[in-house]
């Protein structure tokens, strides 16, 4: 039998959540076959062209639905030469039994893991999906729960995550690890979304009561640079090569706002007319940073055929940054405030040690706070989605009240 094979999204029903069912079409000379794949998507979400889920919509599953679709075609081509014209009814209800199979299979093989087995298997499932720092977090959050599993000897079932569960992994993790309060709610931050999304995306059945799960971060200390210890990166005169590369990525951040996966990712098709244009994958949104001289400067310095920047480790650059610090002589001490065992602790370090890649990107929304940038154009810059993840920043001085009030001296 002659016949081509296509997906298509039937636009005509929508459901309460804005999705179409995915179904495989077949043509035949006389007929056509029109079979429910029993998978949804939002129009938004599917490409026409490709007859697949756009690859950026991990969140709806696209990695596993696509390769999904990918089993189904695979079996269609391989039935219809099987049958001939006549045998079309046939041909229909082999592929509809054969859609059963392949959902029932990918099923029952979630359905048996562990927790942890599902966790292990989402994060291959979404290798590129999620920021560095996130995905680091997602294997940091799996590690925890194996000792877990470990020193208790069980199993943790992904139907019986409850408040119970939350209670005794939280005490886990607080007296036998010491881990901060903030850590904490971070490794309930994971199993919530890993959770989430095996129940709307996977169809799991899941112990709901994982809606509850504590997730509350207490506002830490913000620790940034400001204008002038910034000027002091600048005029820092680098020893070797490894140094210099990580004082102007560093720099780089400083004067876009830029997350190093996303510095480490930008090539020359992102530079466009005066500004700097990317999808930021952990908000699934187009961001335009226009760029300034220094900005300016650092790509032509650098800008290579594959990449703007030199490949280099972001273990390498932080140990870099912290030692150009201490030659700059960042050495005064600065407070700390930690929670622990719902305690706020308080203690000292020198600025250097606490020097890291990402306070360049909290400098650059520092120093726009404390410039008196609106705050919904410093969002644009950044990507923040919430108004609260950018108000943190502001803080307050006393400079700062005191102009405040100088308004009524007008």
């Amino acid at each position: 039998m002659n016949c081509n094979t296509h997906f298509i999204l039937d636009k005509t029903k929508i459901n309460k959540k804005g999705q179409a069912t995915i179904f495989l079409r077949l043509f035949t000379k006389n007929n056509e076959i029109k079979i429910s794949t029993k998978q949804k998507c939002k129009p938004t979400e599917w490409d026409n062209k490709k007859e697949r889920i756009k690859s950026k919509h991990y969140l709806s599953g696209s990695i596993k639905i696509n390769e999904y679709l990918n089993k189904i075609e695979e079996k269609a081509n391989l039935y219809k030469h099987e049958y001939t014209i006549s045998e079309t009814s046939i041909l229909k209800e082999k592929l509809r039994s054969c859609i059963d199979e392949i959902l029932g299979i990918q099923n029952s093989n979630i359905l048996n893991n562990s927790f942890t087995k599902y966790l292990s298997d989402f994060i291959q499932r979404n290798p590129n999906s999620y920021v560095g720092n996130t995905l680091r977090n997602y294997r940091l959050t799996l590690n925890y729960l194996k000792k877990f599993e470990k020193l208790n000897n069980i199993t943790l079932s992904i139907h019986n995550l409850d408040l119970k569960f939350q209670e005794k992994f939280t005490h886990y993790l607080m007296k036998d690890l010491g881990i901060s309060d903030n850590s904490i709610a971070r490794q309930f931050v994971n199993i919530k979304c890993v959770l989430s999304y095996a129940e709307n995306v996977d169809k799991i059945h899941v112990n709901l009561e994982y809606k509850k799960f504590k997730t509350v971060e207490k506002p830490g200390v913000i620790i940034s640079l400001n204008s002038t210890q910034i000027k002091e990166f600048e005029n820092y005169k680098p020893s070797t090569k490894s140094h210099e590369l990580a004082r102007d990525i560093f720099l780089f951040s400083c004067y876009t706002g830029l997350r190093w996966n996303e510095i480490k990712a930008l090539k020359a098709d992102n530079i466009k007319g005066g500004f700097i244009e990317f999808v930021q994958n952990k908000v699934d949104q187009m961001i335009r940073i226009p760029f300034n001289n220094k900005t300016k400067e650092l790509i032509e310095k650098y800008k290579g055929e594959n990449s703007i920047f030199p490949s280099i480790s972001s273990q390498t650059i932080n140990i870099k940054l912290k030692e150009i610090a201490f030659d700059i002589g960042f050495l005064n001490k600065i407070t700390i405030v930690e929670h622990k065992n719902k305690k706020a602790i308080e203690f000292h370090e020198p600025l250097y040690k606490k020097i890291s890649f990402h306070v360049a990107r909290k400098s650059f929304t520092t120093i726009l706070c404390h410039k008196n940038v609106a705050l919904p154009d410093i969002m644009k810059l950044t990507g923040h989605k919430k108004l609260s993840s950018v108000q943190r920043y502001m803080g307050t001085s006393e400079e700062r009240l005191k102009e405040a009030v100088r308004i009524f001296d007008l």
